[in-house]
């Protein structure tokens, strides 16, 4: 340890200067006590064998110390040499077959070129994990609105049969189609829930991934009527993410990785501390043709934040192709040199929201917003691809807030459901390392958070190792990123001697954290006294401060374990965690039977039951990398097919709907659409009653003050208009008897009060011209009135 301190850390970065290897560090930190666990044994995930000898090694020492103190004195240096050999054997040998870099780790140095070819076409672990976490929230939320009208669209029962999807594409398939009743669609959202929260938190993140791409695959394939661009956009991104290492970062199964840096020099700088489970390419870890690959193909930068991988390579060309082909498709004069794109989609009352109408009148921003945003889709995909590596962290950055921005605006203006914010976090992926280091520097160096990161926290070694996989847990998703989690052991006299004859020689180094701005204290009163008070209270944990040497126990440890975390949890605090009310449930909790620091614990139980076994090791392998650069020229061709009117070869055109990976981006293309009108639902029923079946009053065709409102959700917005084109006229007759059932068969109305007979009608009503400037005014055309079309008519 006096000899790392030595090395004078600079106040920004201590591991990254000093750049050592974690076998080394091994060897300078295995003279610390046993009661401060610094290195691999304070994770009882890591160290069941380095208890197991150290264990024997003090048997063996007190037999030697009723014969000779001087004997047993050599017999203790021996024994902790002896031990710290093999523990540096035991390491080394499990990295050599594992193959595993981490940030501890001293990396292969790559070439300019080389860290270039992977910033541009590689993408960033953490941002793997933010892709990971929105796309599954993502599936979570649009399961719930589309489970509020489930048997309406997802069963036979509702608007669209599923033998009428089978029959319109023969290479179309869905789980769905298994079993078209209600309960059985239920239970398939519950499944891809589940899957969807376990993709959220990186539990068996590729195989989760894979499970929600099926199942949000066989949704959409269930009722294609009720899907928009946005969601084809989110299958696609679904489909490539299954390619990039999801859990490589911020997950449960990286939390063994995540061991390697549980280490109680993190509080001298706390910005250092980082792992990377990117392979070595140097590192012989599969066959033949994967070890050529990852020696001459690179796998990552020299800083191990990058993967680069066909997969990282698609999931940015998938996203660049959406808007430069949306863009070349935008051709009328609406998007060049009239400019008045904007001012029409504003006016399509089906979408308009509130803010949507009241922008309207200002035609000369109108006017503005379509010049950037045809520019913007044109462009905008370029700033992920600047080569200079100085620019290329704050550029890449700009475009993905430009995405975010102009997503944004649509949404403002337009109820177009998730596709305001699919596209935005898609867009995730493109966020580079600089964006990440600075969030995180900022977080581990401003003003508060000098409490968090000289914090470390305590667990009672004689306890179950339970505890310790829930605090990782809690640690990995709220960013203690710094927080060493130690286990407290007992120590007896000699060991204390020891102990803090080794913090008096340590005190000399403590001037490097003054040097650091840090004003600390080497308090030594409470060595080995940790221990025995959470042994008689009965603490489960503790946490102290590694400056002044302050404790905190029971609830006021809880408080402040969750004040640590940098993320907005920490607030909760002030409004729930620190009432009178939650101490006495917190209280009356931990005092249960079943709720104490056992195995028993229903909570430990989960944990132990999710807890990884291995440490994450993100890996290519040639098969699912020629697969997806099959994939990937596949969708160029599919995209260039659509854009310059040529067929796919039917030899490989069945690809496209067998993977749903078809795709045509003609969003507002070649110009906004300028039909506009709402619909009306005249019945009679049995009684000669007339009355509007959509908003159970009389009928009128008066304009509704809100259109767009009149639509329950997206996907009922979305399946109304398509009905409304002629070249869906046939769906027409499946809504016809869906409206009989859900009036007649499950309403609560009377024999007398059934429909009879029903007319679909909607009012056409033209979008007025765009007002063209007359004598330095704005002058509107007349608008002509609305008339009714007669879409369908149904006799029940």
């Amino acid at each position: 340890m006096t000899t790392l301190l030595k090395k004078k850390p600079s106040k920004d970065d201590l591991l990254d200067q000093v750049n050592i290897e974690f076998n080394d560090y091994d060897n300078l930190s295995s003279s610390v006590s046993s009661s401060v666990n610094t290195s691999l044994s304070s994770s009882p995930i890591l160290s069941s064998n380095i208890n197991n000898n150290n264990g024997n090694n003090n048997n063996n020492n007190n037999n030697n110390n009723n014969n000779n103190n001087s004997n047993n004195n050599n017999n203790n240096n021996n024994n902790n040499n002896n031990n710290n050999n093999s523990n540096n054997n035991d390491n080394n040998s499990n990295n050599s077959i594992n193959g595993i870099v981490s940030g501890n780790f001293k990396l292969e140095q790559k070439n300019f070129i080389v860290n270039i070819l992977v910033m541009l076409f590689g993408v960033d672990i953490r941002s793997c994990a933010a892709l990971r976490m929105g796309l599954s929230l993502l599936v979570i939320l649009d399961l719930y609105v589309r489970g509020l009208y489930l048997r309406d669209h997802y069963s036979d029962f509702g608007v669209l049969p599923s033998n009428v999807v089978l029959e319109s594409n023969s290479y179309y398939w869905s789980l769905y189609f298994l079993n078209p009743s209600i309960w059985f669609a239920k239970l398939l959202f519950i499944i891809n829930g589940l899957f969807a929260f376990s993709m959220f938190i990186g539990y068996k993140s590729r195989i989760s991934s894979v499970v929600c791409w099926i199942f949000i695959t066989s949704l959409h394939t269930r009722n294609p009527y009720v899907l928009n661009g946005g969601d084809d956009f989110f299958r696609l991104f679904l489909f490539w993410a299954m390619f990039l290492p999801l859990g490589a970062k911020y997950s449960i199964d990286s939390l063994v990785n995540l061991d390697y840096t549980n280490k109680k020099s993190n509080c001298l700088s706390p910005k250092s501390v980082s792992y990377s489970p990117m392979i070595n390419s140097l590192a012989n870890i599969g066959g033949r043709i994967d070890n050529f690959i990852n020696r001459y193909i690179p796998t990552t930068d020299s800083d191990g934040k990058y993967v680069l991988s066909f997969g990282s390579i698609a999931i940015q060309i998938q996203f660049c192709l959406v808007y430069i082909l949306t863009a070349a498709l935008k051709t009328d004069k609406e998007w060049w040199s009239e400019n008045s794109a904007v001012w029409y989609a504003l006016h399509l009352d089906q979408f308009a929201t509130p803010l949507g109408v009241w922008l309207r009148q200002f035609v000369g921003l109108g006017q503005f917003l379509t010049w950037f945003t045809i520019r913007y889709e044109w462009i905008g995909v370029f700033f992920f691809f600047v080569p200079w590596s100085k620019i290329h962290g704050p550029i890449r950055t700009l475009g993905v807030v430009g995405f975010w921005c102009m997503h944004f605006g649509f949404g403002s203006c337009l109820e177009l459901g998730f596709f305001m914010y699919i596209p935005g976090i898609c867009s995730l992926i493109f966020l580079p390392s600089w964006f990440w280091d600075k969030v995180f520097n900022y977080l581990y160096s401003n003003s508060l958070s000098v409490h968090r990161t000289t914090a470390q926290i305590w667990v009672n070694s004689t306890t179950n190792d339970s505890l310790y996989k829930c605090l990782s847990i809690f640690k990995q998703f709220f960013l203690l990123h710094s927080t060493p989690i130690l286990i407290s052991q007992p120590t007896n006299h000699h060991q204390q001697q020891q102990q803090q004859h080794q913090y008096e020689e340590e005190e000399e180094d403590l001037n490097v954290i003054h040097n650091m701005g840090i004003n600390s204290s080497n308090n030594n009163n409470g060595i080995g006294n940790i221990y025995n008070d959470m042994k008689e209270k009965n603490y489960w944990f503790a946490i102290e401060s590694s400056i002044t040497g302050e404790r905190v126990f029971g609830y006021d440890a809880f408080l402040t374990l969750i004040s640590l975390s940098p993320t907005p949890i920490q607030y909760l605090n002030f409004w729930i965690f620190n009432r009178k009310y939650f101490k006495e449930f917190y209280c009356w909790l931990v005092s249960r039977s079943w709720f104490s620091n056992t195995k028993e614990n229903p909570i430990f139980k989960v944990t132990n039951s999710i807890y990884p076994k291995k440490v994450v090791i993100s890996k290519r392998k040639w098969y699912i990398e020629l697969f997806a650069l099959f994939m990937l020229l596949f969708i160029i061709n599919w995209n260039c097919a659509g854009y310059f009117s040529y067929d796919v070869s039917a030899t490989f055109k069945w690809i496209g709907p067998t993977f749903k990976v078809e795709q045509y981006w003609s969003m507002f293309s070649p110009h906004p659409s300028k039909d506009n009108g709402w619909l009306v639902y005249p019945a009679v029923l049995v009684d000669d009653t007339e009355i509007d079946v959509q908003t159970k009053k009389e009928i009128t065709y008066e304009r509704p003050a809100l259109i767009s409102a009149s639509f329950p959700t997206q996907r009922w917005r979305k399946y109304l208009m398509n009905l409304q084109g002629s070249n869906h006229r046939d769906k027409r007759l499946y809504y016809g008897r869906y409206i009989c059932r859900e009036w007649n068969w499950y309403g609560t109305v009377t024999p007398q009060k059934k429909i009879k007979a029903f007319k679909l009608i909607f009012m056409f009503e033209e979008t007025p011209q765009f007002p063209y400037p007359v004598n330095n005014k704005t002058k509107i055309l007349p608008q002509l009135p609305p008339y009714p079309v007669e879409l369908w008519s149904h006799v029940c």
